[in-house]
């Protein structure tokens, strides 16, 4: 007969596996360390009941579920899609608003007869990319947010450039600017990733996910 770890670590497996999940992405999404759900998974140690109470509310199962010999894995509950889809249209909503303003500003630049009015759309672009990495931090994958960074510093640049070259100026220079930023924002998401963080620094947002624990033992 199996102990309570082992199936408890087989049902970690099924749920993430069942729901396409890796561990990095389970545990950013949980907000604990890759290596502590490899552990968990592995049956070296066993969360404690409020993180496994965390879990089960993340799958949509309840304790139970997890511990149980004969549970059977099933995707996402309808409910936790129902949110995801929610919070999906609420950010294309947002988006939608900023190219509604650009269209209408677009109107009326033509209507007053102001130059270049078309720009409202470039300048668009990197507006709709901050709304991206606001909602995202709030409800999506962490990780997208280097990657809307870098899509907000080089669409402002090259809307900043065509607005100068729109006034008879040429600044290729101006791109030069990227080059950092775009390093920067690279070392970045190298210092972000769970696997590249001291331990010491985890601990202090995941201290109860590398802790062992015999409660549910």
């Amino acid at each position: 007969m199996k102990s309570v770890n082992e199936i408890l670590s087989g049902n970690l497996v099924k749920l993430r596996k069942k729901n396409k999940l890796t561990q990095a992405e389970l545990a950013e999404a949980i907000h604990y360390s890759d290596k502590s759900i490899s552990k968990w998974e592995k049956g070296e140690s066993c969360p404690s009941i409020a993180v496994a109470a965390e879990i089960a509310k993340f799958y949509g199962v309840t304790l139970d579920d997890l511990i149980d010999e004969n549970f059977v894995a099933e995707e996402a509950a309808p409910k936790e899609k129902q949110r995801k889809a929610s919070y999906l249209v609420i950010t294309l909503l947002a988006c939608s608003v900023v190219w509604m303003i650009a269209t209408l500003s677009f109107i009326y630049g033509n209507l007053v007869g102001m130059d270049s009015p078309w720009l409202t759309f470039l300048y668009s672009v990197p507006v709709t990319t901050i709304i991206l990495l606001v909602f995202n931090t709030l409800w999506g994958r962490k990780r997208l947010n280097y990657l809307i960074i870098s899509i907000m510093v080089w669409s402002l640049l090259t809307s900043l450039f065509v607005h100068i070259l729109t006034l008879g100026h040429v600044v290729w220079m101006l791109f030069l600017i990227g080059v950092p930023a775009q390093i920067s924002i690279t070392l970045w998401s190298r210092l972000k990733s769970p696997s590249l963080v001291p331990e010491f620094l985890q601990r202090k947002n995941k201290n109860s996910g590398n802790k062992e624990s015999d409660s549910l033992k």
